[in-house]
């Protein structure tokens, strides 16, 4: 069975491709707007009161075919994103690592030494990395600017 692109707009500022698996162009039409609801759209208690009144976008690229990889792509699950406590003991580790940011008295043991913020900073953002479940992005050495 053939895959669909759906571009399903809302008003003339929002608008989303809906991707299914369909028999042909109206099937596609038809399941997608089974899988949009009126939640789907509402951005906040202000927006968007009433009924929903989806249609299809614009006509040049409304419903397109598109290939498995394709399908496959938009419809893959997003990341799971990391639980607000997570974030939120990571934002305090910054804060509690390094207390000399906070003190103006003068010390010497209160200066901030950069190598060790460097290489601190280094190991913070892989575990932050990891919470958000994000993988380190791949850097061309031709293309690094260091």
């Amino acid at each position: 069975m053939p895959y669909f692109s759906i571009l399903m707009t809302r008003d003339s500022t929002e608008s989303a491709h809906v991707a299914v698996e369909a028999a042909d162009a109206r099937e596609a039409y038809d399941e997608a707007r089974k899988i949009v609801s009126e939640a789907d759209w509402t951005l906040d208690e202000e927006n968007f009161h009433g009924a929903s009144d989806i249609y299809l976008g614009d006509s040049d690229n409304d419903i397109q075919e598109i290939d498995a990889e394709t399908f496959a792509k938009m419809t893959a699950p997003a990341p799971e994103a990391a639980a607000p406590e997570v974030l939120k003991s990571l934002l305090q580790e910054a804060i509690d690592a390094w207390p000399q940011f906070d003190r103006d008295d003068g010390d010497p043991e209160a200066e901030v030494n950069g190598g060790d913020l460097v290489e601190w900073f280094g190991d913070f953002r892989e575990r932050v990395r990891q919470a958000l479940g994000v993988t380190a992005a791949k850097v061309d050495p031709a293309q690094d600017p260091a």
